[in-house]
């Protein structure tokens, strides 16, 4: 398969997978049944994508408010895991150029809930439980908290 259309086929699949009517797991193996001419590699190009996107959804929907196309084409572009030359190679120049921009920010400037990456319903309780220090250092372990962009 061309990797502008492995691009083109994580949007889709993102967007299937963020209207949030089923599991994800469940939309991810239902569209890998339709579309049985993908490959191992590719399928996991994009199952490992969509789920990227998922686990730092609050930072990347953030991120995506910039630039220009589609949202989920935008997400698909941060939360990439195909590897890096299939986003260089196939990606448009603007979107390379955003891309590169959104991978620069400094997380450590962004909104605590941005650098922890949780609803507020779960982090409020949380750190009324573990404490501030406690907290910073669960997100940390647990690869919430990342010192860059890049997926």
């Amino acid at each position: 398969m061309h990797p502008s259309a492995l691009l083109d086929l994580a949007s889709e699949l993102l967007r299937a997978v963020l209207k949030l009517d089923a599991p994800a797991d469940g939309v991810v193996s239902a569209y890998f049944r339709e579309h049985r001419s993908l490959g191992h590699r590719e399928r996991h190009a994009l199952a490992e994508t969509v789920y990227a996107v998922l686990r730092r959804r609050l930072l990347f929907q953030h991120l995506a408010q910039s630039g220009q196309g589609s949202m989920e084409r935008r997400l698909v572009l941060l939360g990439w895991q195909g590897g890096d030359g299939i986003l260089q190679a196939h990606a448009s120049p603007p979107e390379r150029e955003w891309l590169a921009r959104a991978r620069a920010i400094d997380v450590d400037t962004l909104p605590e809930k941005l650098r922890h990456n949780l609803p507020d319903w779960l982090a409020t309780p949380l750190k009324g439980v573990l404490g501030e220090s406690e907290f910073w250092a669960l997100a940390a372990s647990s690869m919430l908290l990342r010192r860059s962009i890049c997926a």
